[in-house]
């Protein structure tokens, strides 16, 4: 991993108020958590992607659509998170 190239490139945007780590795969797969793993500012970074799954393929075109959108909306918007689940109102 690259840890030092990464921290240079990142301490070049000082002004930053919001740094995103954005990938297609669920967060259980991919590279976040080899990033968490080796990585030790891996902690600053704001998560972009799909919820925890078993599997990476989610099954029909029409899901796998609106899961790709989702990560686009939550790379551009960091009040949407989809690792937080609504209130269920008993």
């Amino acid at each position: 991993l690259p840890s030092e190239q990464m921290k240079a490139v990142i301490k070049k945007y000082k002004k930053a108020d919001d740094l995103v780590w954005a990938q297609e795969e669920p967060r259980n797969m991919g590279a976040w958590s080899h990033l968490m793993m080796h990585f030790s500012d891996a902690h600053k970074f704001r998560v972009a992607s799909r919820r925890f799954y078993a599997s990476p393929a989610a099954g029909s075109s029409v899901r796998s659509k609106m899961r790709h959108q989702q990560v686009i909306d939550y790379v551009f918007d960091k009040t949407k998170d989809n690792m937080t689940r609504p209130a269920v109102k008993k």
